[in-house]
């Protein structure tokens, strides 16, 4: 009489049983249903840029680099969240900042803010002077086929005079970060 897995039930013969080819194949059939439905599951964190050095030049009305992952090879028919988590310092309350994470082409240099296609954006607006805000937004990306791409994300002041600066430091750092979701639903 055969025994079975504790995990996952497959079949083990017992010590002089005849080698039964159905029982092999039962056993793979079930492997792959399992195997095919851990890779559907999220995988979480897939990959992260961490700024953690010395606060960003001044942020103007042109758009500036905030962060960025030059590479990420995207699996089509997957959900991924891109997002955004940091801080940013104002020295005037009618400024507003506009966030944008988007993508562009590996190929395009990673200092470039032009070409990024815009996956979602966000602005902040300040109401103290003097003062550091923080910043948490994310995109979902849904690729429909296979593609490797470089994520950017994107500061400009878009209304104001103050001066803006991305803060990081080693306790307070800027996260770009890439989760897989799973399949899309």
């Amino acid at each position: 009489m055969s025994n079975v897995t504790p995990n996952y039930g497959f079949i083990l013969p017992e010590d002089g049983e005849a080698y039964d080819i159905e029982i092999v194949n039962q056993n793979f059939t079930s492997a792959d249903a399992l195997l095919l439905a851990r890779d559907k599951q999220a995988k979480g964190i897939v990959a992260r840029h961490i700024k953690n050095d010395v606060d960003s030049g001044a942020i103007t009305t042109v758009a500036s680099l905030a962060s960025t992952i030059p590479s990420f090879s995207f699996k089509g028919g997957r959900s991924y969240e891109i997002g955004f988590k940091g801080n940013y310092y104002v020295d005037n309350v009618d400024t507003v900042l506009l966030f944008q994470i988007g993508t562009c082409a590996v190929a395009d240099a990673q200092s470039l803010t032009t070409g990024v296609t815009v996956l979602d954006q966000t602005d902040y607006s300040t109401n103290v002077t003097n003062r550091g805000y923080p910043i948490n937004f994310f995109a979902l990306y849904e690729p429909g086929a296979d593609t490797t791409l470089q994520i950017k994300v994107l500061a400009q002041r878009i209304q104001g005079t103050g001066n803006i600066k991305m803060q990081r430091s080693t306790v307070a750092p800027n996260i770009l970060y890439i989760r897989d979701c799973g399949d899309q639903i």
